[in-house]
């Protein structure tokens, strides 16, 4: 046993430092949804997020689009992740708890 509980205690480890890394990579990111407003005939992106309790609105330029839409695909990604990587620290640690 004691063998597997070393081998659970690295895998830990692992997972926390993998869970800080993505934690990392999400301040770096945007946070938000993309939206389409369409004003006189013109077609307008704009950035929706959370700052606190109030609702922010960024315009976002033409050129910007593609650039921010993959670093918020890219954020969902890493979110995805790591709610696994926090489903498997849970389990790790009941496992050595209840050992």
């Amino acid at each position: 046993m004691p063998i597997i509980y070393g081998m659970l205690k690295e895998e830990y480890e692992r997972l926390k430092d993998k869970k800080q890394d993505y934690e990392n990579k999400l301040r770096e990111l945007p946070k938000g949804t993309l939206i389409r407003k369409k004003i006189n005939g013109h077609e307008y992106i704009y950035l929706s997020y959370r700052d606190g309790r109030s609702v922010k609105t960024d315009y976002i330029k033409g050129n910007n689009f593609d650039q921010i839409r993959n670093q918020l695909s890219h954020r969902k990604r890493i979110l995805e992740a790591l709610n696994s990587i926090k489903v498997d620290m849970c389990l790790i640690e009941k496992v050595v708890k209840n050992g």
